[in-house]
């Protein structure tokens, strides 16, 4: 049985996050075109992979790619393709039965119905816009060639890897809008991330190719809630037009794969799996 997962762009924030995460986690190998302090790292590219990363990447059940560009031109923002597609040719070319890539709840736009994977997509930022190629990319090659299990996940917020600092030394200002609320997102703290990632890795859950998946706790959260249970000093502003109150998720699709109990959406919670990360 084929147990080892090869994490393409491990030097990124989510990428460190699961470093400790998954800490004694034993056939996880941590690719980086960056030098990363742990035993099982590897630096190389994957786009041009060495000898060394091909042999340790040998007889690997799945590839978590995390690599890519969450800012720039829209120019720029095409590696995200350019990535995911080297990823699975990767995987083809050394019998890796399984991809796991990351797309992004920005794909949806503003939701505050929970939005499902079968929702209109409408992308406000050259990031969302550059996903949904990703995405459309990804498509079009599983069509073309069979036989790999891909999975592309729309993440939601994750706790301490997105714009909402946790901690910091001076107050946080915060978007209040007509509801007299703050911005409401469907969030994850990064240990139940971590263990929704583990179960995707090691299990086949579908024959469609590929397999869209909202990733988030069944609930959203506001942010400002966030802020009260880690103790963070914070204030409202007006939030300008442009703003975007809500994104909620439908995570109907994944908890009829792996059940996230309801606790797994509470803001105390989240902010101690963030805290259980320091």
């Amino acid at each position: 049985m084929r147990q080892k997962t090869v994490v393409f762009g491990a030097s990124g924030r989510l990428g460190r996050m699961l470093q400790k995460a998954w800490r004694g986690k034993k056939g996880i190998i941590w690719q980086s075109r960056h030098a990363i302090a742990h035993e099982n790292a590897l630096q190389a590219d994957f786009c041009d992979p060495t000898d060394a990363l091909l042999h340790a990447a040998s007889s690997a059940g799945a590839i978590l790619n995390l690599a890519g560009l969450t800012r720039g031109t829209h120019e720029d923002l095409q590696l995200n393709t350019k990535l995911a597609i080297k990823a699975l040719q990767f995987a083809k070319q050394n019998s890796i039965p399984r991809v796991i890539l990351m797309s992004s709840a920005a794909v949806y736009g503003a939701t505050r119905e929970p939005a499902d994977e079968t929702a209109m997509l409408h992308p406000l930022s050259d990031y969302a816009k550059a996903k949904i190629e990703m995405e459309q990319a990804v498509n079009a090659w599983c069509a073309d060639n069979p036989g790999i299990d891909v999975i592309v996940l729309r993440l939601g917020n994750v706790a301490g890897s997105d714009s909402l600092p946790l901690s910091s030394d001076t107050p946080i200002s915060l978007d209040r809008f007509p509801s007299g609320k703050g911005p409401l997102r469907s969030y994850i703290g990064p240990m139940t991330l971590a263990e929704v990632l583990k179960k995707l890795c090691a299990t086949k859950y579908s024959n469609q190719q590929p397999l869209t998946l909202n990733i988030a706790a069944p609930q959203p959260v506001y942010m400002q809630d966030l802020l009260n249970a880690a103790d963070q000093d914070w204030h409202f502003t007006e939030a300008p037009e442009t703003a975007v109150e809500a994104v909620v998720l439908s995570t109907q699709k994944l908890q009829s794969m792996i059940k996230l109990p309801g606790t797994t959406s509470q803001p105390e919670v989240i902010v101690d799996e963030w805290r259980a990360q320091q």
